[in-house]
């Protein structure tokens, strides 16, 4: 029930499993022929080549060009047994709304830009990946992706597309949510025995589709990326209050923002829409949204936040019970200095059981988490709260608890996983530009030490204080390092280029 949150992991497990089953990336031969297995070559009248792939060499064209005949072929790739789009949508939109988190696993893959080496399959490589990636951003809306100036055998080009698309599909699989992987079209135009020109038609899903099956309507990413703006505007504009007025005021702008989507009353609730968050942002009136985006929305807001005290954010998944009505629901899990609350942003909507605030960091008045916890609102009704045993397998009593009888009382640590440091400039001098100060970026956002130690390579060429104020002192090169505090070990290095003037 709770495939919303974590459906990308299928996704990221089906790409492990393919390099695992090859050995690695590392050993690039293995690791090909493992994914060229999911793709095969098709056309009207076929025969088997020597790699059992279904494929046919069609005799060059009639038309000439001087001594040489113009080419001219085309082949289908049939794809097979690749992650749902859906899912590859929602791990897509957790990345253009992640805020720090440290999977370990890169965004974007780099294995067909370092393992490809003949200078034709990078340039198919990067030239393909480039559009797939503005297709997917909403800059791009053709599908179908010509590649020029290239000189390949005629007898080779099979299996260097075959190669790319490997990679490709290894490398970058979230971008390819917007395309409907059943094959891939490709034709290739040459003189003689040289193919020059390579050209990709990449199906749109109907989902995504514009004016044809090969255009892509870019308005759903641009909705993305503008929600996406707009909560970082709520989170800016409460910047300056308390950590319980923050929550209140998230609780408060999300019920502004959005209405619950009545028609999905008549059935069960199927967590995992992608798209359920964005449209809590999105300025439009018409998206309503169910439990999911209500959590989701509130969630995400705190994960952008900077709080004073040690606030930490959990949506979780059961099932809401009033007296009257019985459904799945989902809601959240505020830790707020070392005590648990339960927050229903849907339930605290207006004309909601909770719109008198009862369900907003509320307490219960009876309940464990075996079974489940009891509230009242302010007309002494009961509502009534259980955790799916997914949520608590996940998560576990520290988190869950919610009376002292439920959990151990200890103080949630989050450690820091990544530090970015960002500069005005790289470049200082002696005279114009002899100080800045660096930034230092801590992931995640709700990391419980946000701070960090700054280090300077070389003093007599440029020093950093406690702040990321730098100095410097005499031309050279240096690395500015910081170092998180709060154990983790973790570290960014900038260098810096010191110049007389």
């Amino acid at each position: 029930m709770e495939n919303w949150r974590y459906g990308w992991k299928k996704v990221i497990a089906y790409m492990l499993a393919a390099v695992l089953a090859a050995g690695g990336l590392a050993s690039f031969p293995a690791q090909a022929e493992e994914n060229a297995d999911a793709i095969e070559a098709v056309s009207a009248e076929t025969s088997t080549s020597e790699e059992g792939i279904s494929t046919k060499e069609p005799a060059a064209a009639d038309e000439t060009t001087g001594d040489e005949k113009v080419l001219e072929e085309e082949k289908v790739f049939i794809l097979d047994g690749l992650p749902d789009k859906d899912e590859l949508l929602a791990a897509y939109m957790d990345r253009l709304f992640d805020v720090g988190t440290d999977t370990g696993i890169s965004a974007y893959g780099s294995a067909g830009q370092v393992k490809l080496t003949d200078a034709n399959e990078k340039k198919l490589y990067q030239e393909l990946r480039d559009s797939v990636e503005k297709i997917a951003g909403g800059v791009r809306t053709s599908s179908i992706i010509r590649v020029n100036g290239l000189s390949i055998s005629q007898q080779t080009w099979n299996a260097s597309v075959k190669k790319v698309i490997s990679y490709l599909l290894m490398d970058c699989p979230y971008d390819l949510y917007w395309f409907d992987k059943k094959s891939i079209p490709v034709s290739v135009s040459g003189y003689g025995t040289t193919v020059q020109s390579v050209t990709f038609s990449m199906t749109v899903a109907k989902e995504y589709r514009g004016s044809s099956a090969y255009t892509a309507d870019p308005s759903k990413i641009s909705a993305a990326k503008n929600a996406v703006s707009s909560a970082k505007a709520i989170v800016a504009k409460h910047a300056a209050e308390s950590d319980q007025e923050k929550l209140r005021s998230y609780c408060q702008e999300i019920c502004a923002l959005v209405s619950y989507n009545t028609g999905v009353l008549s059935g069960n609730v199927d967590y995992g829409n992608p798209w359920q968050l964005i449209w809590v942002f999105d300025g439009n009136p018409s998206t309503n949204v169910v439990c999911e985006g209500y959590a989701k929305a509130f969630q995400y807001l705190c994960d952008l936040s900077g709080f004073n005290g040690n606030v930490v954010c959990y949506s979780v998944t059961g099932t809401m019970s009033d007296g009257t009505n019985s459904g799945d629901h989902m809601w959240n899990i505020v830790s707020l200095n070392g005590t648990n609350y339960l927050v229903d942003v849907t339930n605290s909507d207006s004309g909601s059981i909770g719109s008198d605030g009862s369900l907003f960091l509320a307490v219960p008045k009876s309940g464990t988490i075996d079974s489940s916890y009891t509230f009242l609102n302010s007309r002494n009704r009961s509502i009534i709260y259980t955790y799916s045993s997914e949520t608590k397998t996940l998560l576990g009593r520290d988190v869950l608890g919610l009376t002292d009888s439920d959990r151990t009382a200890v103080k949630q640590t989050v450690k820091v996983t990544k530090i970015k440091i960002t500069a005005k400039t790289k470049t200082m001098n002696l005279k114009s530009k002899k100080t800045q100060t660096l930034k230092v970026t801590v992931s995640p956002a709700k990391a419980s030490n946000r701070k960090a130690k700054w280090k300077s390579s070389n003093k007599k060429i440029a020093t950093v204080n406690a702040q990321g104020k730098v100095t410097a002192k005499k031309a050279g090169t240096v690395k500015i390092t910081a170092v998180a505090k709060d154990g983790s070990g973790k570290r960014a290095t900038i260098k810096i280029k010191i110049k007389k003037k």
